[in-house]
């Protein structure tokens, strides 16, 4: 590629990514699920890591600007623990199957609620609990 193509590629390229990273653990598994945004996604893990008692592994990197951490906070409110921690365990997998396919941000946020909400219709029946249709 030549410097000139090379330089109006990054120019289009947004400035950072959505990112998503899991608490893990050996004995308990999977934990939180941080959604941020940030220009260098690898120095942020670092930076998150210092102050966590758990391993944090990035399970997804979306590009994006700014805004679209605003947007994915948004669409994954119900499952909001504080701040930017969000209970997703079931849903880590589609994250990661959604970043290797290549699917969009809004693409994977629509896959990660459509999993959550299937797990919560199958606690609601094993429960016995009728399902009144409100999230």
């Amino acid at each position: 590629m030549s410097l000139r193509r090379e330089l109006a590629v990054r120019a289009e390229a947004p400035p950072g990514c959505v990112y998503f990273i899991v608490q893990t653990h050996e004995l308990v598994g999977r934990g939180l699920t941080k959604v941020g945004w940030a220009a260098k996604p690898r120095r942020r893990l670092s930076e998150i890591q210092v102050g966590s008692p758990y391993l944090l592994e990035t399970w997804g990197l979306f590009p994006a600007e700014r805004s679209a951490e605003l947007h994915a906070h948004a669409v994954l409110d119900p499952y909001r623990v504080r701040g930017e921690w969000f209970a997703l365990q079931g849903a880590v997998d589609v994250v990661h199957e959604a970043v290797t396919s290549g699917l969009t941000l809004n693409v994977a946020l629509a896959a990660i609620v459509a999993h959550l909400q299937t797990e919560t219709d199958e606690v609601l029946v094993a429960l016995g609990t009728p399902n009144s249709g409100v999230r």
